[in-house]
């Protein structure tokens, strides 16, 4: 949350475990090291943990995923009080948690409307009230904190564009309009929102509105210069 960290998801060892890297570089700490894949959804709010989704604790083949957190400086990793979770971020203040409780066999399918989807859901961590913006069977995705709401890609309108709802107000707002290709996924630091559509990065301002092209300079990671086991 203080961007100097990034947590990631990698397979450098042939099993997807959860990793962080200095922003500005460096070599990636390891933090899981379960058999079972653990993905990368965010942080806790003080920036104490990473937070993440596993299927270790049901049985494969078609493991049901939780949501679980890993210390960010190493130690043992803890499950949330939450049956399952597929995809989600705890609000800023620790309070709640916004959610996608299971994802789809196809991601990329436009127009789906079958028994795979499912509405956002925001509980409060305390006392696991449950709240949820208006949906009928529309594919809701990747929710995201930033300013007070709860902002998610939805193809209700045809195309998955970025609307957000505000669990105080109970205000539903559609932020984008593309007609063409698809967004496909989001990130926020609580203020902005920063989205990827049509093979290039924005970033939507959550007080003014305003999106903006967001220009990436990338550093690879070298993952062959990291220690691994191999075969003689």
């Amino acid at each position: 949350p203080d961007g100097k960290w990034l947590a990631f998801s990698a397979e450098y060892a042939g099993n997807r475990d959860v990793y962080v890297v200095p922003a500005e570089g460096g070599e990636p700490r390891r933090l899981t090291w379960h058999p079972g894949d653990d993905t990368v959804q965010g942080w806790t709010h003080d920036g104490k943990s990473v937070l993440f989704t596993s299927g270790r604790a049901t049985k494969a083949p078609g493991a049901a995923t939780r949501f679980w957190t890993a210390p960010a400086e190493g130690g043992v990793e803890g499950p949330l009080p939450l049956p399952r979770g597929y995809q989600g971020e705890i609000s800023p203040d620790g309070a709640r948690i916004a959610y996608r409780m299971n994802g789809s066999w196809d991601e990329e399918r436009r127009n789906y409307r079958g028994g795979q989807n499912r509405p956002i859901w925001i509980v409060d961590l305390k006392t696991f009230d449950l709240v949820s913006p208006p949906w009928t069977d529309s594919k809701d995705m990747d929710p995201v904190w930033a300013g007070g709401a709860v902002y998610f890609i939805s193809d209700r309108d045809g195309v998955a564009n970025l609307w957000s709802y505000h669990p105080g107000t109970k205000k539903l707002a559609q932020h984008t309009r593309y007609t063409d290709f698809d967004v496909k996924s989001l990130g926020s630091n609580g203020e902005a929102v920063v989205f990827e559509q049509a093979g290039a990065i924005h970033e939507l301002d959550a007080k003014s509105g305003k999106v903006r092209d967001v220009a990436i300079t990338v550093a690879g990671d070298f993952p062959w210069m990291m220690p691994r086991w191999q075969d003689a």
